[in-house]
């Protein structure tokens, strides 16, 4: 990778475990953030060319903090025994997308972030990686961030477990029934 492209930042290095949470450089103060991510089947060279295109060096005020790919496969596309809800297990790769979120960004950076997306969604495959989940909202969006056979496993746990409904992802309360 590093023949590819002259690096910006190059934090390849042997690490204690407990400097894990250094990776991303993802400030150590709160913030207000918006994020949101998608699945994608394939990164295919017309899609890297798209991504570029929305997103890429030439976009220098562009108001988000990150747009991310990452590779998938591998150990990440087997199921574990006991079994997890974690999603994508299908997906090659997965686009994320990260902006501040202050008063005067509220209404640019959703509508930015989500245009890098929606440029991104040919290669989609519909599910929604839950670290990128913050903008679900409402009850039929929030069965994006899982599989219909986790999801209903999740009800299942959420209903036996928190009757009152309090259980968060993101900004959405997990619906008491998938509507």
């Amino acid at each position: 990778m590093r023949d590819a492209a002259p690096a910006l930042l190059d934090g390849v290095r042997d690490m204690p475990y407990a400097e894990v949470d250094t990776i991303h450089n993802d400030p150590t103060d709160p913030m207000p953030g918006w994020d949101r991510g998608a699945f994608l089947r394939e990164l295919p060279a017309d899609a890297v060319d798209t991504l570029l295109e929305v997103a890429g060096p030439q976009h220098e005020q562009l108001p988000l903090v990150m747009v991310e790919l990452r590779q998938l496969g591998g150990a990440a596309s087997r199921q574990p025994q006991p079994p997890n809800a974690s999603g994508g297990r299908d997906a090659a790769f997965s686009v994320g997308v990260v902006g501040p979120y202050p008063p005067p960004l509220r209404d640019v950076v959703p509508v930015v972030g989500q245009g890098v997306l929606d440029a991104m969604a040919p290669w989609g495959t519909g599910e929604v990686p839950v670290n990128f989940a913050a903008e679900i909202r409402s009850s039929a969006d929030v069965g994006q961030a899982w599989s219909p056979s986790a999801y209903k496993r999740l009800l299942a746990i959420k209903g036996r477990y928190d009757p009152a409904n309090t259980s968060r992802t993101g900004n959405a309360l997990l619906p008491a029934s998938r509507s």
